[in-house]
């Protein structure tokens, strides 16, 4: 995957930012990283708000095993340019 370089202000992109969480059985974020930065500050901060916003996940189901699981996701943002540019 390509790291996106920042963008200029009000200029449209996208920016993927891989994280990764640990989830605890009862559903609880135990643990959450950027995995893979986006390369823009911006979007790598709004990712881990997003995780931490994120404290409680649905818990386990009986038949899956362990206490907890690592899950690596990817979190992709897109920005068409600011309103006043429209």
């Amino acid at each position: 995957m390509k790291n996106l370089a920042a963008p200029k202000e009000n200029r449209p992109g996208e920016w993927l930012v891989v994280v990764e969480i640990v989830v605890r059985r009862d559903g609880r974020v135990r643990r959450s990283s950027i995995r893979q930065s986006s390369g823009f500050a911006a979007a790598d901060a709004a990712a881990m708000l997003m995780l931490k916003k994120t404290a409680r996940l649905p818990a386990f189901t009986p038949d899956m095993n362990g206490s907890e699981r690592k899950l690596t996701m990817p979190v992709m943002f897109v920005s068409k340019g600011s309103a006043a540019g429209r």
